[in-house]
């Protein structure tokens, strides 16, 4: 005489297995055990501590049409209590009245079932840790019988087994998608240490960067103001790197760069069948940055659409992925920059109001490079460093005399991006000739006409210019004038001719002095 029992456990276990995706293994389930008992919707559910929300990791109904939400959040003490007391019984039962189940449980089936129905609860435990629990749900009262119970219990095992590799698989996913961001910092973030050079940080950008570490430690939303090429990258790095979020992924978005058919796809992600080649579900770079920070560069660029949709993770902290109706929680930092006058866009109807005032928790305005022109010696030297290593250059190269004084009344339109790539050029025209080791900009440079007349930055002298950039060199140098490394080696001029200046523009020098 057959094994019913073991016939019954062998084809269940061929079902749940079939498929390795939780829906797909549901449905086949289900299949099958409506040949044996009445089913309608089956779950596979469990408490998730971190959101306060059932967690329906997956599901099956015969009706094609029911959509569950992943997640289901719980409102208030009670339910949380409730739902915690749920998840730690450990024997399976059977609930023939709608009105005999626990209020939070009730509340959560009535979102997609009728209020008269029966349930089967298996509770799934592996290694005395409940996962979760198998709830196989009929309409109507009275619909299981304690046979169907003894039929299901025979599946707790491998259903056990069936969660547990559903939840470690997505968080393989995560921890798959974590490290992409990441290779993706170390792609685009070469530091030689754990600091983010600024320059600029002690004079021009001085202000800046005493904004930046009042907002960095917590989590409100940074505005960063300024024109193209003032380095508003690299104020949000500093930001990222400075705040308890420095060791989560930190993505980057360029708002201006992606096309407006793509960019609600691109921040907030797709559903299969979404749009015409959405053959899979696609994360959104929201989702990617859960618990670390996105910086939306360009944000004046953004479509209504994508303002819209962003203004609802500002004030909730939740969005739904593109064609999707499932609320997914983000907890993400957000660091904005713009070029573009928000206020006045705002009086132009093309960005929302209400989003603008979310974005301008802390704005920060990074003052463009012809107001910050004390900084400009140490930025050529620096530049002319950092492409001299790039360019793979084996001759060494200084500011030609004469060269910085004109620089210095040059508007500098295009900003530090501007300063760079000038610096790149000369650098290779120079070294295309032969014995020359300077680099000449004024054969080449525009004329210093570009300075407006009512012109508002501080206006330095050509001393205290020197005097801050011969003071960096001596940093730089360890104190030392001269000698392999020193000051005046660096600076391609004599060590008495150094030390002359320096008296003059009233720099100590000498083996006690504090660089």
């Amino acid at each position: 005489m057959p094994d019913y029992g073991a016939l019954f456990f062998q084809k269940a276990t061929n079902a749940i297995f079939k498929d390795l995706e939780g829906d797909a293994a549901l449905s086949n389930i289900m299949n099958f055990l409506q040949k044996y008992m009445p089913v309608s919707v089956i779950t596979l559910a469990r408490y998730d501590a971190d959101r306060n929300a059932v967690w329906c990791i997956a599901y099956a109904a015969s009706d094609p049409d029911l959509t569950i939400d992943k997640y289901i959040y719980l409102q208030g003490n009670e339910e949380r209590s409730l739902a915690i007391e749920e998840m730690r019984l450990d024997q399976a039962g059977i609930v023939n009245d709608f009105n005999d189940l626990p209020r939070i449980i009730k509340r959560i089936v009535s979102t997609f079932f009728p209020v008269m129905s029966s349930v089967i609860r298996i509770p799934l435990i592996l290694n005395n840790t409940r996962l979760g629990s198998l709830n196989v749900h009929v309409e109507g009262i009275n619909q299981y019988t304690e046979e169907d119970l003894k039929l299901l219990n025979l599946l707790r095992e491998p259903f056990t087994l069936a969660i547990a590799n559903i939840i470690r698989h997505q968080e393989l996913q995560d921890l798959r998608k974590q490290l992409e961001d990441e290779n993706q910092i170390l792609k685009e973030e070469i530091h030689s240490s754990s600091e983010v050079q600024v320059i600029g940080a002690e004079f021009g950008l001085k202000e800046v960067m005493q904004q930046l570490m009042q907002v960095a430690p917590t989590d409100s939303t940074a505005l960063l103001l300024g024109e193209t090429g003032v380095g508003k990258e690299l104020i949000a790095n500093c930001i990222h790197l400075y705040s308890k979020r420095r060791d989560t992924p930190f993505i980057k978005v360029n708002c201006g760069a992606i096309p407006d058919s793509l960019i609600d796809s691109e921040l907030f992600g797709h559903e299969k069948g979404a749009f015409t080649g959405a053959i899979k579900r696609k994360l959104g770079r929201f989702e990617r940055a859960h618990r670390g920070t996105i910086f939306l560069d360009e944000i004046g660029e953004l479509p209504m659409s994508a303002q819209t949709r962003l203004l609802r993770i500002l004030q909730n902290r939740e969005f739904e992925r593109l064609g999707g109706t499932e609320l997914i929680p983000v907890d993400t930092r957000i660091i904005a920059a713009t070029n573009r006058d928000l206020s006045t866009m705002v009086n132009e109807g093309t960005f929302r109001k209400d989003l603008f005032f979310r974005l301008n928790v802390f704005p920060i305005n990074i003052p463009p490079l012809r107001k910050r022109l004390s900084d400009l010696p140490e930025l050529i030297s620096y530049f002319i460093e950092k492409k001299h290593a790039s360019l793979n250059l084996h001759r060494t190269f200084q500011l030609a005399p004469g060269a910085l004084e004109s620089m210095m009344h040059y508007s500098w339109p295009g900003n530090v991006r501007e300063l760079e790539n000038v610096v790149e050029r000369e650098l290779i025209r120079s070294n295309s000739q032969k014995n020359e080791k300077y680099i000449r900009f004024g054969e080449t440079y525009p004329e210093p006409t570009h300075l407006a007349p009512n012109h508002t930055a501080p206006i330095y002298t050509l001393d205290q210019v020197m005097k801050h950039y011969i003071t960096k060199i001596l940093k730089k140098a360890e104190g030392r004038v001269e000698g392999k490394n020193g000051a005046a080696e660096l600076l391609d001029i004599k060590p008495n001719t150094l030390r002359s200046r320096m008296r003059k523009l009233g720099i100590e020098f000498g083996r006690k002095v504090n660089i």
